[in-house]
Order: structure tokens, then C-alpha cells, then sequence
């Protein structure tokens, strides 16, 4: 029979067929719209100078910090081909492997393949050039205050002199363009810098800009099991940048080297006293070791554990009015169901998004932007010329804040502060090796980020303030070794969703404070992420028996999604119908609505 195949080794009287799943495959060659096809079918006296705004690193390099093109032509082969032996035969630097370019090749029986959806071009690609150095230079400001504890940002000088600088450029996507955005300037101030929250439309409460800048579920202990965790950092790599310490790659010679994909072995250290997150290098340093989901389960494991904590009305053994009086849920609907829940939609958004990286944009890393900005502006710039053709417009936004005594002028002050060698223009890192080598948008943790955040909100009511489900907000003491309750920001206004949204930006924009990621990865990927898991939740509608049942949450741009058995709706709008799921590119297009 078509489609079906012989599973031997049942016993007598089982069934002994099932059903065949024949794997679906990715549009080879890559199709148009790509980075790949685009650089593919770029003149090759012209391949070198494209290659400088995309990702390269752990292939071959010369001396001036640029790709060697045949070794950029066997990279963007393989991705545009798919052919297992041109991946085998990528002619990298054999330094540091590339992290997993087939896994966005890869199909899921959850979700739509990962292919199927869509984001925006990265700035840089879509001519908005003055946006990526606006990204440049607040990630310079990040570099220069990952020592100083948020909550000390209103009164700190630096701080201060960040977010003057940071109001005045196209930094932010409005919330109403989100699949072509228009990036406009917003009001920075001390106490909202580098947080998230930026789909909030005008006119609404921004939920990411109440209370610290950090998440509760960052902070309060995790019940796990008969354990009780404190959230101290406890473990770091021991080469990471700790603070008051010298940063990583700010000579060109080290660079370089991370450029060709030099290794650094590296251990697990005990810090002596462990302490609770405080500021950017913490955060850095947590998301350097972190499993990706592992926040948010954490978060399900805090919200699990308050009694308090209500499930959203649509479950259907919801306390207030259950459709089942007499039961309880466990494998569906209940707590065993949204633990795994969370790892599995953390891996159909890590799939989706790694065609992104390698194929939709191969966008190039902070760490190779940097190099840019060294060669352009250092009078010892290799290649100037260019570096300030691939900076195009975005070159005066960097020569003005660099005139101006601003970030990127206070980058080389703070770089050469530490040997003449140091003398440069380069983004300081926390890890020795810098980024991960694998192309920087959209974000593996900002993707999973905003899946694994959307599937918690689908599950428990959001509305509902912490202080009214038995959670006690906190903040860190000084010393960053204890809690307290004394003092906590907006501590009667911080509600589930709002932190649920708040840990997935912290998470997000935390690798950004690490170096490795820029805040449009951070924007464009979390949307990804809300959709896929908005898809993974549909999907799921087939298997369940209980009948009626809905999920509904908030979305980060503050508009309702609903999923039930037979439709999904966003803001009241219908957006899947029926089995609409079943045409993978139909059901990625329509999700493409919900922001």
C-alpha cells in the first residue's frame, strides 16, 4: 500500500504497518530571496568585498582580516547546494568546526520546516546601514558598563552618557513594521537602557520597563523536585571575562586569530562566593553556559510551585471552571505536559532559525563588524578604504559619535587603557574565542527565547501580579550573596507575562552584552520564536481527546492569540483556519501576522 512500510518484529495480531513519513527537503538552490543566492551569483572580483557584511568566521583569512574566496566559494556551495560532500569539503581554517549547518536543513514533524518562515533582512542587508552602527555603537556601551550593577544605571554617569547617546539613533524597530521595519529613535533613559519590550506599541505600558532590569525567574529560588536552587552563578568558564579584568580580542593580532577559528581549551571554575546576577558580565557569563531552554524551565518550575499561580482559562482542568470537574491534568494539560512542552518547541525554534543563519542571512557577528570599524577609522586600518565602503552610510553615524566623545571614542580609550597593543576600535569581548561559529541572525537563544516564553504564557494566566499568587518580588543584596524584599522597583505592578517576557529579553539581549549578538538578532527572533511556538501549539490540537479546550496569550507586540481545536486567531482576526497547518508555507505566511 502507498505509503505505508513493514515494522517486523511485532507480535502476532498487532498491527504491522504504519505509516511513512518521507522527509521534506529545502529548496536547493537556495532560493532567491537568500543571502546564499545573492552572494552565489555575485561577480567573483566582487565576492571578497560582499563577503566583508556576512559571516566567514573559521574559514580562511588573510592578513587584513578579509575571507580568502576560495574558501568562501566552498562555504557558500555547500549551503547553497546541500550536497553532503561539499560540506565535507568546506575549506575552513581546520582550526574550529562551524556549529551545524545541516540542522536548519533539517525537517520537523511539529512545526512547519524551518524554511517555510520568514524574517526581515538583517539592517545592513536591507540598506538601513546607519542602524547596524546605531546596533555598533550600543553594544560599545554595553562593553563599557558590563561592570556596573543595574540597578545603579540611574545614577551612574556612564549610564547616563549611554542613554543621551543611544536617544538619538535609529536603533529601535516600530512596533507596527515588524516583517519590513522602519528603525526609528526612541527615548533612552538610565533605568530602560538595554532592556526589551520594543514590539510594545505607543501608548501602552511597556511591562519590560517596570521593576529591575532582571527577571524574577532569574532571581528566586527554583523548586526542582525535593531540591530548592539558588539562582547564584556557581560554575563559570574559566577563561570568560570577570569583572575588572581585561576583555577578550581587542588587539588585531587576537583577533585575527579568532577570525581563522582559533581554539581555546577552556575549564569549569568555582567561584569562591557565587553570587546572583547584577549586571552585564553576569549575564554574559550565564548565558555562556546555559542550556538554552533552561530559563524558562526554571520559570514553569517557579510557577509549578506557587500555589497561587492560576492556568489560563482555556485549560480544561483549570481550577476556576474546569470542563472536567473530576479530573486533573498530567500528560495533557498538566505539568508534566508543559515541562516538556518547553524543550520541545526550544528545538523546532533552534531548526527554524539555523536556516536563517546560514542560508536566509549569514550575517556577520559584532565581532567582525568591529573589525570594520578598526579598519575604517585607525590610522593603522588595514584596507580602510574598504571597510568604510562596506560601513556605507552607517560610517558617518560611527565618525560622529567617535568625534562627539561617545561610545566608539570611549571604545579605544578603554581598549588602549590596557597596552599599546590594545589600541583599537575592536568590540572587547567576555569569551576568548568571541562568538560561536555559526552566522549571527537570527539568535539560537533569542529564538528559543521567544518560543519557550510563548508556550508559557499559552499555559498560565498572565495577567495575574506576582504579588497576588504568593510571589514576593526580590532584589539582590549589594554584595550580590542574598535576597532581599527591601526596595524592589514597581514590586506591586510586576505580573507573570510581564517577567515571562522580560526573562526571554534578558536571555536575548544578555548574549548581546556578551558581544556575540546584535539587538535586531534579539528583535527579529523573538517573533520568530512566538510563531513557532504558536504553530507547535496548533499542530498539537490532533492529538488531544479532551474537547473544548484553548490556549491565549498576550503577544509581544500586546495583542491576543488564541489556538484552538480548529483555528487560531490574533487580536480577533482569524489567521489559521482548519487544517491550514498542513501547507507548511500557507501556515508561515499567515503566521507572519502575529507580532
Amino acid at each position: 500500500m502507498p505509503g505505508l512500510v513493514n515494522c517486523g518484529g511485532m507480535a502476532t495480531g498487532e498491527i504491522q504497518m504504519a505509516i511513512s513519513y518521507p522527509k521534506p527537503h529545502p529548496p536547493s538552490p537556495a532560493p532567491a530571496i537568500t543571502a546564499v543566492h545573492k552572494l552565489v551569483h555575485t561577480p567573483p572580483n566582487d565576492l571578497v568585498q560582499a563577503a566583508e557584511l556576512h559571516f566567514h568566521k573559521s574559514l580562511k583569512h588573510d592578513d587584513d582580516g578579509r575571507v580568502i574566496p576560495s574558501s568562501f566559494k566552498s562555504f557558500l556551495a555547500a549551503l547553497n547546494e546541500h550536497r553532503p560532500t561539499d560540506f565535507q569539503n568546506i575549506e575552513s581554517a581546520g582550526l574550529r568546526p562551524l556549529v551545524n549547518p545541516q540542522a536548519g536543513l533539517a525537517a520537523d514533524r511539529l512545526t512547519s520546516a524551518g524554511w517555510h518562515f520568514r524574517i526581515p533582512k538583517p539592517p545592513e542587508q536591507d540598506g538601513k546601514h546607519e542602524t547596524a552602527a546605531a546596533e555598533m555603537i550600543e553594544l560599545y556601551w554595553m562593553a563599557l558598563l558590563r561592570d556596573v550593577n543595574f540597578l545603579d544605571y540611574p545614577s551612574n554617569a556612564l549610564a547616563q552618557a549611554a542613554a543621551s547617546e543611544l536617544s538619538a539613533l535609529k536603533l529601535y524597530a516600530h512596533p507596527d513594521s515588524s516583517n519590513h521595519p522602519n528603525y526609528t529613535a526612541r527615548p533612552v533613559t538610565p533605568a530602560t537602557l538595554f532592556r526589551g519590550g520594543e514590539w510594545t506599541p505607543a501608548g501602552q505600558t511597556n511591562q519590560e520597563h517596570l521593576g529591575p532590569l532582571v527577571s524574577q525567574f532569574l532571581w528566586l529560588d527554583v523548586p526542582y523536585g525535593s531540591l530548592r536552587i539558588k539562582q547564584t552563578e556557581g560554575r563559570v568558564v574559566n577563561t570568560d571575562y570577570q569583572s575588572g579584568g581585561v576583555p577578550h580580542m581587542i588587539a588585531w593580532a587576537d583577533w585575527l586569530d579568532v577570525q581563522r577559528g582559533k581554539a581555546f581549551p577552556s575549564s569549569i571554575e568555582l567561584p569562591a562566593t557565587p553570587r546572583y546576577i547584577q549586571n552585564a558580565g553576569d549575564i554574559a557569563r550565564y548565558v555562556h553556559l546555559d542550556a538554552l531552554y533552561e530559563a524558562y524551565l526554571n520559570a514553569a518550575l517557579i510557577l509549578l510551585g506557587s500555589p497561587g499561580v492560576k492556568l489560563d482559562a482555556g485549560n480544561p482542568y483549570n481550577r476556576d471552571a474546569p470542563v472536567f470537574p473530576h479530573e486533573e491534568g498530567f500528560g495533557t494539560f498538566g505539568s508534566p505536559f508543559i515541562l516538556s512542552l518547553v524543550c520541545e518547541v526550544a528545538t523546532c525554534a533552534l531548526k527554524a532559525v539555523w536556516y536563517q543563519k546560514f542560508i536566509g542571512n549569514l550575517r556577520l557577528r559584532p565581532e567582525a563588524y568591529g573589525g570594520l570599524v578598526h579598519r575604517a577609522l585607525h590610522p593603522t586600518g588595514l584596507k580602510a578604504a574598504e571597510a568604510q565602503l562596506a560601513l556605507s552610510s552607517g560610517l558617518g553615524v560611527l565618525q560622529a559619535s567617535n568625534a562627539s566623545g561617545g561610545a566608539v571614542a570611549r571604545i579605544r580609550q578603554a581598549n588602549a587603557a590596557h597596552g599599546a597593543n590594545s589600541d583599537s576600535y575592536l568590540l572587547p569581548m567576555c569569551f576568548a574565542d568571541g562568538s560561536p561559529a555559526h552566522g549571527s541572525y537570527g539568535a539560537g537563544h533569542a529564538t528559543v527565547a521567544g518560543a519557550c516564553v510563548t508556550a508559557l504564557k499559552a499555559y498560565f494566566a498572565g495577567t495575574q501580579k506576582l504579588k497576588d499568587v504568593g510571589i514576593t518580588p526580590v532584589i539582590p543584596t549589594s554584595q550580590g550573596t542574598d535576597l532581599t524584599t527591601v526596595g524592589v522597583p514597581d514590586a506591586d505592578q510586576l505580573t507573570i507575562a510581564g517577567e515571562l517576557d522580560k526573562v526571554a529579553s534578558n536571555i536575548a539581549i544578555g548574549r548581546n552584552m556578551a558581544g556575540v549578538h546584535w539587538r535586531t538578532d534579539y528583535s527579529a527572533s523573538m517573533l520568530l520564536g512566538q510563531r513557532i511556538a504558536t504553530s507547535v501549539l496548533y499542530h498539537l490540537r490532533r492529538d488531544y481527546h479532551e474537547r473544548p479546550w484553548k490556549f491565549s496569550y498576550l503577544s509581544f507586540g500586546k495583542k491576543v492569540v488564541e489556538i484552538e481545536q480548529d483555528r487560531v486567531t490574533y487580536d480577533g482576526a482569524l489567521v489559521l483556519d482548519g487544517d491550514d497547518d498542513l501547507d507548511p508555507a500557507l501556515e508561515a505566511a499567515k503566521l507572519s501576522a502575529i507580532v
